[in-house]
């Protein structure tokens, strides 16, 4: 329920220049749309409808009054143990008949003894389960009451279809029984497995699997949330972490396990106390006297744990790296069978296998085994739902689809006919650099539609030089709608806006403990939003060295770490650098046109004198785009024209002009930018002189301005 001092907040930003009153604070309870049912609940079965009362609070005086004094005291005054409630203003407001709001509302059909009937009966609810609250704490085992014992979950057989991972189980073990400091951090992305881990763990005591020292723990999960809720007085929350440092103290077999453990980072600080559920753990996790293991995101805890150097150092970190080959396939098998017995839908190997790979190409920025897992468990509902009883490869591919907003299938004979006119599509906009267009799409086609091609690579990356304006850019932007079939996947970075060391935080982050370390930056924000797309890095000559570096590990391996800690992955992406670096002798030494095999290395000899080697060297292909002939940038110029007419022609437009004079006046005008002026050039000369005559007639006539 709404307290009165969420309200107070509320009304200081509506009403900034004015003392709180109680005609202010009213008004906003009635008008906020969170709020304002609660309040209705309230008076309506006494006789006032929400409406009426926010007329009669309108037409009061908002000035804060003596009596507006009394009853914000009676009000909070009636805080049971903490906060009071909103309603005690209504309480207090119903104890005074001879106010004039009081008058106004009972004149309009409140009945005044209902409604202290049922504001009274709520402070006295809130009394009961205070009290309930209190007597259950003190009764019921703390680590029973806001957690739960994984110990004896696993003698019951809960984790029975966990696929052990000894590696990572040992690494645990050895560190719960150091003598010092014997407390583990499990960290990794989300749907790795770091909870169940934990929970291997717990079965591993159960079996006897664990040396004799840790044989007789018992692990009890506690959830912070739970530790938190209901804390609606000062003191509440420590009172209840004390509670469970006590127990645990007293239980020397016992093992805390938090899971989202950067949690405990600011749980239950005040504005006017640093104090928190961290802090107040530290001293006794130093000593010994309690072990604990943790698991968190890498990206949390570099955000939060790895900032507080106190807390990380009583800490061993177990980072938990994504499963791949054998021990993925197991760990998702196990699941499978897991998923068969419950809803008696057959799981074949190969859909597993047919997941994994999927999900490992369609779904790059999240984590096995859980994307996996994830799949099989929507596809089991969706067989449910069809009433079939086996689970087939295209119920996965459609349930992909939905989820990536991108069709996906296996090549058919319409993605066939698709894949072979989309070279045609292109080469229609691209103009003069066909050679380019039909080495990109082999490169993307034999990596996006091969199976047996590597996954550790990205869909294609590409390095496209040659002058300004002849279709580099352009390029890239035409690859994302062919391939994605949605121009929100696409980002571009124009790297002259990264000449500097610093600006590399723009990218992927700031590091730990400096200002913007909040924000993931531009190439995380995209890759989590989207997963896959294109990212064009364009102009790379005029960026700070750092960002070079950085786009190292994104070419090679398809994957970049961000500031935070973060590994994400770009596998489903394709990458497009482009530089104008080379000059007009180094475009006549090569030759024109694309950098075949026998050409190649001319080219890469060249571009070395402007990138190191190890640069060049992780490119799937090095593309040389032509410069654009006269009879290239006429067919331009009238593709930019067809598409103005139509344009026009949707609008109700006709349009008289000489298109021989426009093209040759738009030629004369690109001032050497090529391809990239012609859109302001013809928007200059043609439709800026048409814009007047719009305003007044839709038959429009151009002609030569002198």
């Amino acid at each position: 329920m709404l307290k009165i001092n969420d309200l107070f907040q509320k009304v200081n930003k509506l009403y900034p220049e004015q003392d709180i009153s109680l005609s202010t604070s009213l008004l906003t309870w009635a008008k906020d749309p969170d709020w304002a049912q609660e309040l209705e609940d309230l008076i309506k079965p006494c006789g006032l409808e929400l409406n009426s009362f926010i007329n009669i609070l309108e037409t009061q005086n908002t000035d804060l009054s003596q009596k507006d004094k009394k009853i914000f005291s009676q009000a909070i005054s009636k805080g049971i143990k903490g906060d009071p409630l909103a309603a005690a203003l209504l309480l207090a407001l119903s104890e005074i008949p001879q106010h004039p709001l009081t008058q106004e509302f009972v004149r309009n059909g409140l009945d005044l003894q209902c409604l202290k009937f049922s504001l009274e009966n709520i402070e006295t609810t809130k009394s009961i389960l205070m009290t309930i609250i209190d007597e259950v704490e003190r009764t019921m085992p703390f680590l029973h009451l806001y957690g739960r014992n994984l110990t004896e979950l696993a003698k019951q057989g809960e984790f029975d279809d966990l696929y052990p991972r000894e590696k990572e189980l040992q690494q645990l073990i050895l560190v719960l029984m150091k003598t010092q400091k014997g407390n583990a951090i499990i960290t990794g992305s989300a749907g790795t497995g770091k909870t169940a881990l934990v929970e291997l763990f717990a079965r591993a005591i159960v079996k006897g699997l664990v040396p004799n020292q840790l044989i007789n723990s018992t692990v009890f999960e506690i959830s912070i949330s739970k530790l938190i809720s209901g804390t609606i007085y000062r003191g509440q929350f420590e009172e209840r972490i004390e509670k469970l440092i006590s127990e645990l103290k007293s239980n020397p077999s016992a093992i805390l396990f938090i899971d989202e453990m950067h949690l405990l980072w600011g749980a239950g600080r005040t504005s006017n106390s640093a104090m928190d559920a961290s802090n107040i753990l530290k001293p006794f996790l130093a000593r010994g006297e309690i072990k604990m293991i943790g698991a968190t995101t890498t990206e949390e805890y570099h955000r939060y744990i790895v900032q507080d150097k106190a807390l990380d150092r009583r800490f061993e970190t177990i980072p938990l790296e994504a499963p791949s080959g054998d021990l993925l396939l197991n760990l998702v098998s196990v699941m499978a069978h897991g998923f068969e017995k419950q809803s008696k839908i057959i799981i074949s190997d190969k859909i597993v296998e047919k997941a994994i790979q999927l999900t490992d190409k369609y779904i790059p920025h999240r984590s096995q085994p859980d994307k996996s897992i994830n799949l099989l468990d929507l596809a089991v509902a969706k067989t449910q739902m069809m009433q079939e009883t086996q689970i087939e490869e295209k119920t996965l591919m459609n349930l992909l689809a939905d989820q990536t907003g991108q069709p996906i299938s296996e090549i058919d004979d319409q993605d066939q006919t698709n894949l072979l006119g989309m070279e045609d599509r292109i080469k229609k906009k691209i103009i003069g650099q066909d050679h380019a267009v039909e080495k990109v799409l082999q490169s993307i086609i034999y990596r996006r539609q091969i199976s047996f091609s590597s996954d550790q690579r990205n869909l294609g990356t590409f390095l496209f030089a040659g002058p300004t304006g002849v279709g580099k850019t352009e390029l890239g932007r035409i690859l994302t709608d062919e391939f994605y079939g949605n121009k929100n996947r696409l980002l571009h970075i124009d790297l002259a806006e990264y000449t500097h060391q610093a600006t590399l935080s723009r990218l992927l982050g700031a590091a730990p403990g400096l200002i913007g370390y909040e924000n993931p930056g531009l190439l995380a924000d995209f890759l989590h939003e989207n997963g896959s797309g294109v990212i064009i890095f364009d102009e790379i000559e005029k960026a700070h060295s750092d960002i070079r570096d950085a786009l190292l590990g994104i070419l090679d391996n398809g994957r970049v770490r961000a500031a935070n800690g973060e590994l994400m992955s770009t596998r489903g992406c394709i990458i497009v650098v482009t530089t104008n670096v080379l000059t007009q002798d180094d475009l006549i030494s090569t030759g024109y046109g694309f950098v075949g095999m026998r050409e190649k290395k001319s080219v890469k000899i060249i571009l070395k004198n402007y990138f190191p080697a190890e640069f060049l060297g992780r490119f799937d292909e090095l593309i040389l785009f032509n410069n654009l002939s006269q009879n290239d940038l006429i067919k331009i110029i009238d593709l930019r024209i067809d598409e103005i007419l139509l344009q026009f022609k949707s609008q109700g437009y006709e349009v008289e002009f000489n298109r021989k004079e426009l093209t040759e006046i738009t030629l004369t005008n690109l001032d050497g930018y090529g391809a990239r002026a012609v859109k302001r050039t013809i928007e200059q000369f043609f439709l800026q002189p048409l814009a007047v005559q719009m305003l007044s007639s839709k038959k429009l006539l151009w002609q030569i301005q002198n």
